[in-house]
């Protein structure tokens, strides 16, 4: 930063002198030089001019209600000096790239008719995934968990580059991510899967990635959440969560990304939590002991921002404006003052202006009182003038860009695509494989090799096989998929002999019931039971193999925002036995739940209908797959044809379910 303005003045007039730089340069280059130094000379006349009270008013970052500028802006703004200002999609719309774009015009133009005339910071939660707040006529970017699953580091940096554009076109400058909490506890409430994963090596890298994606983009970063939210049982916007660990155990996870990145980075947001490690008595957010850690051992020389001072981790019942001046005499730079308080008292309830000027006026009281130094005020606005001088500008207002060229561009979309993509490469191990398809086998046949061949009453096809896969006779059809052409297909892949019987062009050889049950001992059927029953493991690969292939199909029926819940449910019931054999068993019963046609007055029941039924913020997937289910299925009777008499099937349905419950 240039020191003072007698400095300014003497480079200005070096470069007038020396016209050498014209020759070398060319005059372009000496207007865009003289053009940058007037702004810097401008910029610092103006903060050698401000008072301490608009000095204070710059480091609060606050919220107000309105899709463009207008009187409660303009009270934020231009009477209590805020230096920031948060969008959400509750509050500002964010209904589409035009409208954030001409919000963020309207309110840079009232910044530069303020009394401090310094840009603002416009910020955001555009984490991606589950934490996205820019979602209509913008590129959906996967979250962290995805870009963790997807294992390509260069498209953590191209995700964030590319939304950094979008956010850039639309005049936001301040993003709140990356996230950089390791989950190491999966039951975490707060950030679950929001975090690259449970690995800190891992996670430092993704992190880093992705800040120097951000920073391609001109998108001032924030590493989140200090001292490490991944290990916390409880979720700070409604209480103060203990994470009981050594300062060893959190150096070798929690501390590891902070660690790495500090240098690296220019805005570290803290965490509400109580760490006893390094403060046993205050929130992190207000203790002088963590900051100094942050500051002093992992040498981070950026601005610390606090998570919203209207959570209750924080607040513990103190009122909002003592809660800011602890957070200054801790060390932190910049006070968010958005968003709702989330306690059940009092549901809703937001920050106001009164509040907010109220803030202003404890840390000025503090300031006369002592208890607040003039040193540290200068010190965190001198962070807070260091990021805006190396981000901020007023360019939008004059060149706002043409979004077409910016936003939801088909290079995005490609970038996003493909980390999905990426992240859907997983296989079954073929031993747990067949491990399910023994509990399968006893679901469809009760392990009795006789059940492999079976025709069920009131039903138009044949069922056979561990899966009771269904095979069709040529002249009739039903709603539901054919699965036992495709299983002989593939066990032709894998090298079994199959009996001359299976003719599969010619659909199955029994065209009814009767005939089927008629021939049921005869040397043909006999045959084919044995077939079945030999190659039972390679039943099994086929189910995992049908799985593996049914994820991208259905997330393709998906709507853009609802595709990262599905694939994360999907992922969440693969990292255990039950859930594999749940999301196995359940396709091979019911379905994928993808084709129209599989469906009862419009309503479905397959496995993509199950995800799509089960809350994103279930802390108990198989549990809420078992519920989900049900539902649907108890809906399937009722909208059924009365002669199909369903309901005679819907207790043993429940039955299977329930085994999903049990121990594997």
């Amino acid at each position: 930063m240039v020191k003072n303005v007698v400095e300014i003045k003497e480079k200005l007039i070096y470069l007038i002198e020396i016209r050498q730089i014209e020759r070398i340069y060319g005059q372009v280059m000496l207007k865009q030089l003289w053009l940058l130094l007037l702004t810097i000379y401008s910029l610092h006349s103006t903060l050698f001019s401000l008072s301490l009270e608009e000095k204070i008013g710059q480091l609060l970052l606050a919220h107000f209600h309105g899709e463009q500028a207008n009187e409660d802006a303009r009270v934020l703004v231009q009477e209590l000096g805020v230096g920031g200002i948060i969008y959400y999609n509750w509050a500002n719309g964010l209904s589409s790239p035009e409208q954030v774009q001409a919000l963020s015009c309207s309110l840079q133009k009232l910044a530069k008719e303020s009394a401090a005339a310094l840009p603002l910071f416009i910020a955001i939660d555009q984490e991606g995934g589950s934490v996205t707040r820019l979602n209509n006529g913008f590129t959906q970017f996967p979250g962290n968990r995805i870009i963790g699953a997807a294992q390509r580091p260069d498209l953590a940096e191209a995700a964030a580059c590319a939304m950094g554009e979008e956010l850039q076109a639309v005049g936001i400058n301040l993003n709140f991510a990356p996230v950089v909490d390791i989950l190491t506890n999966p039951h975490n409430p707060a950030i679950g899967l929001r975090t690259y994963g449970d690995d800190p090596e891992t996670v430092a890298f993704l992190g880093a990635r992705a800040l120097q994606g951000f920073k391609q983009a001109s998108i001032i970063a924030t590493l989140k959440h200090f001292p490490g939210h991944g290990d916390a049982a409880a979720d700070s916007h409604l209480e103060l969560p203990l994470v009981n660990k050594s300062l060893e155990e959190l150096e070798r996870t929690e501390l590891v990304p902070f660690s790495k990145l500090a240098s690296s980075a220019d805005l570290i947001m803290t965490a509400h939590l109580l760490v006893p490690a390094l403060d046993k008595d205050n929130c992190s957010t207000l203790s002088e002991n963590t900051l100094t850690y942050l500051r002093e051992t992992l040498g981070f020389q950026g601005a610390v921002i606090t998570d919203s001072l209207a959570m209750e981790g924080v607040l513990r019942g103190a009122p909002i404006e003592e809660a800011a001046v602890r957070a200054l005499i801790a060390g932190c730079d910049i006070l968010l003052l958005g968003g709702k308080r989330l306690q059940s008292s009092q549901d809703g309830f937001e920050l106001t202006f009164k509040e907010i000027r109220q803030v202003k006026q404890a840390i000025l009281q503090a300031l006369q009182s002592g208890r607040l130094s003039e040193k540290r005020i200068e010190e965190a606005f001198q962070r807070v003038v260091r990021l805006k001088e190396k981000y901020l500008n007023f360019k939008l207002l004059d060149q706002p860009p043409l979004l077409s060229q910016w936003v939801n561009t088909p290079e995005h979309r490609r970038i996003a695509q493909e980390i999905f993509s990426l992240s859907l490469n997983f296989s079954i191990p073929k031993q747990l494989a067949k491990q399910i398809s023994e509990k399968i086998w006893k679901n469809e046949c009760a392990g009795n090799p006789d059940s492999l061949t079976n025709w069920k009453q009131g039903e138009n096809h044949a069922s056979l096989g561990i899966g009771h896969f269904i095979w069709y006779p040529s002249e009739k059809k039903e709603p539901f998929q054919e699965t036992f052409p495709a299983l002989v297909e593939f066990l032709k892949e894998e090298g079994a002999e199959i009996p001359d019987s299976l003719q599969l062009q010619n659909g199955c050889p029994w065209s009814s019931r009767e005939q089927f049950y008629t021939d049921f001992h005869s040397d043909k059927m006999e045959k084919l039971r044995q077939f079945l029953f030999d190659t039972r493991d390679l039943q099994a690969f086929f189910m995992a193999k049908r799985l593996e292939k049914t994820l991208p199909l259905m997330l393709e029926q998906c709507r853009e925002t609802e595709r990262e819940k599905i694939a994360l449910l999907f992922f969440s019931l693969l990292r255990d036995a039950n859930g594999l054999y749940a999301l196995l068993d359940y396709l091979n019963f019911k379905g994928d739940g993808i084709s129209p046609q599989e469906a009862y007055k419009g309503e479905k029941w397959g496995l993509l209908r199950v995800l799509q039924s089960i809350p994103h913020t279930s802390k108990k997937p198989i549990r809420d797959f078992v519920h989900s289910a049900k539902t649907l299925l108890k809906q399937r009777v009722e909208n059924a044809a009365a002669e199909r008499q369903e309901e005679r099937w819907l207790h043993g349905w429940f039955k299977r379910l329930d085994t999903y419950l049990g121990e594997f």
